[in-house]
């Protein structure tokens, strides 16, 4: 059995648990090969970017529907399904004003995270964990200081299935307009 093949049969990514896990399994298009094969590609150069003057945009993941729910997997009548259409997607720096900071002058605390609707409550109750004492939680981020990124990138260490592995993200943020601006779906505003 290759290393890959036995990775994939890890019991975190077998065993039936409700939601995505088993959907993606199910489904042909998104599976443990896809997770691995996203953890092991190549990518782009962070410091470079982040010391630039361009603004980067994830290409990989979506800014729209998909990246909220799939509805190839049935979530079409879903609770997020409701929601979408309310949802704009925005770079922080178009809607929220330099005063604002990656981590607020708190910090990340646990009751800045809101459990939505797309079954990643497994992260958001894991940050929210770390988040409980001051400092933890920011030391995931590659980002060196507490500043919006003028590039919008940011970068975070993460551990899959034991192997260390950095997550490059934009700072498109799906967001809800309201009769005061915009308000998050998923966290609250520093």
């Amino acid at each position: 059995m290759s290393t890959d093949k036995a990775i994939c049969e890890h019991d975190s990514c077998t065993r039936g648990q409700a939601g995505p896990i088993l959907a993606q399994q199910q489904s042909g298009t998104f599976d443990c090969q896809t997770s691995q094969d996203r953890n092991k590609a190549e990518l782009d150069d962070f410091w470079t970017i982040y010391r630039g003057t361009n603004m980067w945009t994830d290409e990989v993941f979506g800014h729209g529907d998909e990246a909220l729910f799939w509805s190839s997997m049935g979530e079409g009548n879903g609770d997020m399904s409701r929601v979408a259409p309310d949802v704009n997607w925005k770079r922080i720096t178009e809607v929220y004003s330099a005063d604002h900071s990656l981590f607020g002058s708190r910090g990340i605390q646990h009751e800045d995270m809101r459990q939505g609707f797309i079954g990643n409550c497994w992260f958001i109750s894991g940050a929210s964990v770390l988040a409980e004492i001051p400092g933890r939680m920011e030391k995931v981020f590659v980002n060196p200081d507490n500043k919006i990124s003028r590039n919008g990138i940011y970068a975070m260490n993460f551990f899959t299935l034991g192997l260390p592995h950095t997550i490059i993200v934009d700072d498109y943020l799906p967001l809800r307009e309201t009769s005061s601006g915009y308000t998050t779906l998923f966290a609250q505003v520093s």
